[in-house]
């Protein structure tokens, strides 16, 4: 797992383990554990598999860019604060790290434990207090972003579903959706997704502090 200290997400240990479902060409499903080492110690580029071969195997990589008219802007828009699954895993560290050792609780006041955090509560102990200081995005606060992050995919759920589970349902959608062996493919299915493609989730790209009045022009 990747560790972060509660103030600064700064790297301690790295490492990533997870267990989950492949599918290969002939639409077979089987389950793999996968341990692999993530480094979140920089920002990366936001991009996505614009061509691979029938095994996921990337051919050609495309870099996920603003418009040109919002390259200048002090504050990125709304519509550019997506956040990637890399930075979703960090998120999800950071809260197994804090939650028992700081003793949070939930609405009703009763002690959490990691499996059981909600988006009502990373708001709580994560967004708000990393973004307190200038009451911004969490996106903008958090360190590792690489400036502005072009979402490819809106996602719209439930704040009350564990945050383990919405991560681990993304990494599935990325491993379904990883095969890009065509033009087809990205207009039809939205295939190439990488752990370093932007989702738009409105926790993470909305101010927090005043979320009504952070709303996109749309792109």
């Amino acid at each position: 797992m990747v560790i972060f200290a509660a103030s600064d997400w700064t790297e301690s240990l790295v490492g990533y383990s997870r267990t989950f479902y492949d599918i290969d060409r002939w639409g077979m499903c089987y389950v793999i554990k996968k341990e692999e080492i993530v480094d979140m110690s920089i920002p990366r580029p936001c991009t996505y598999s614009s061509k691979t071969d029938y095994d996921g195997d990337v051919k050609e990589t495309t870099i996920l860019e603003a418009p040109p008219e919002y390259h200048s802007s002090s504050e990125p828009p709304v519509e550019c604060k997506g956040i990637t699954l890399r930075q979703l895993r960090a998120v999800w560290a950071n809260v197994a790290l804090r939650c028992v050792s700081e003793g949070w609780k939930d609405y009703k006041g009763n002690f959490l434990v990691p499996h059981k955090i909600t988006l009502y509560d990373v708001n709580k102990y994560v967004i708000k207090l990393f973004t307190a200081e200038q009451e911004i995005s969490f996106v903008e606060a958090f360190p590792l972003t690489s400036r502005q992050q072009l979402p490819r995919f809106y996602i719209s759920h439930w704040w009350g579903e564990p945050l383990i589970q919405f991560i681990q349902i993304l990494e599935q959608a990325i491993l379904y959706f990883r095969v890009i062996c065509s033009i087809y493919d990205e207009k039809n299915r939205g295939g190439g997704m990488t752990p370093n493609t932007p989702v738009w989730v409105c926790a993470y790209s909305n101010k927090q502090w005043a979320p009504r009045d952070d709303i996109g022009t749309g792109l």
